[in-house]
């Protein structure tokens, strides 16, 4: 019983914030990988292109974003679901983010 219960609170601690302020590369890197690990193993690599274009736009620039860690693991999911591949599901990311999408 007792297995169970820390079972279920370690999974609350790993949960995805609902937005994250990103404004460093190591940042970055982080909350995207949390957001592939969310999705399994069939998520990798899904966020970089989106986190190239992140770095070069505005990390390097020294400015600071808020990401919606949270909204954009559901869309990561749900375009797995409809069995897109890897690389499709990080051009559609990627243009959604251009499109307002994920971000505060």
């Amino acid at each position: 019983m007792l297995a169970v219960l820390l079972c279920l609170c370690a999974g609350r601690l790993d949960a995805l914030p609902e937005s994250k302020r990103v404004n460093s590369v190591k940042s970055l890197t982080n909350i995207l990988s949390l957001v592939e690990k969310d999705n399994g193993d069939r998520a990798r690599f899904t966020t970089m292109k989106l986190q190239i274009h992140l770095e070069d736009v505005y990390i390097s620039q020294g400015t600071a974003i808020v990401l919606k860690p949270k909204e954009l693991s559901t869309a990561i999911g749900e375009l797995l679901d409809e069995e897109k591949s890897r690389s499709e599901v990080g051009k559609i990311i990627l243009r959604r983010y251009q499109d307002g999408e994920f971000h505060e």
